[in-house]
């Protein structure tokens, strides 16, 4: 396999929205800026929901890391209208 080659294949996006794929099963940490990369907010709006721990995170360090999976359930949980 040539190295060029990503790891993961993207997941199928809507034309004119291939900046934003997702690998379809990423299960790793990622790191803020690939965290912004897959949320359509500000960098200080994560901050605060990282502070007021409606998403979590994990700090190694300096380094603030994300797992995706993890995010992506506790942002389901604030959804309004989620009746669980």
């Amino acid at each position: 396999m040539p190295q060029s080659t990503q790891k993961h294949e993207l997941a199928r996006q809507p034309a004119g929205e291939t900046e934003t794929a997702i690998p379809p099963h990423d299960t790793g940490f990622i790191d803020q800026k690939e965290l912004l990369r897959r949320l359509p907010v500000a960098r200080r709006t994560l901050h605060n929901w990282r502070r007021a721990g409606k998403i979590p995170s994990i700090v190694i360090g300096r380094r603030v890391l994300f797992c995706w999976e993890n995010v992506a359930a506790a942002l389901r949980r604030l959804e309004r209208g989620n009746a669980q």
